[in-house]
């Protein structure tokens, strides 16, 4: 038989194995929760921000004016500052970075186009159904991470 102390020590050790393991796992899962929600986020702005960036573009491709150009650049800037947080969350060379990457390269070959020829609509809007089309896929392959939700 144990004596008094030694059972109300293995008690406390315990206790304390058990309260520091559950207080880890809580830590791990929480941490994996806010990474969750700050993908999520991230996604969401960046998203939007691509999203206004080609419709910028589908006007600047409809008017083709100077200050339509100068708002395509400023939406084209801001959807590529918003990446940089979705290149951290996501992981480099993940298909969603690799998408958003192609839609703001699209983004920058129908403005690049259309400073060099304001005139042949037709190939600027070449550019901006690919930009559309990346778009998407960034849009499905960022659903694809969120709902995995590990």
């Amino acid at each position: 038989m144990l004596p008094d102390y030694a059972t109300i020590l293995i008690a406390l050790v315990s206790a304390g194995v058990a309260g520091l393991g559950g207080g880890l796992l809580q830590g791990r899962h929480e941490r994996r929760e806010s990474l969750w929600d700050r993908r999520i986020v991230a996604a969401d702005d960046l998203a939007t921000k691509l999203a206004q960036a080609v419709m910028g573009a589908g006007d600047a491709v409809r008017e083709s004016a100077e200050s339509t150009m100068a708002e395509l650049q400023r939406l084209r800037d801001e959807a590529l500052a918003a990446s940089a947080r979705v290149d951290l969350l996501f992981g480099l060379g993940s298909p969603t970075v690799v998408a958003v990457n192609l839609t703001v390269s699209a983004l920058g070959q129908v403005e690049a186009h259309l400073e060099s020829d304001p005139s042949d609509a037709k190939e600027a809007q070449k550019f901006l159904n690919e930009a559309g089309k990346h778009l998407n896929e960034f849009t499905a392959a960022a659903g694809v991470v969120i709902r995995r939700r590990r």
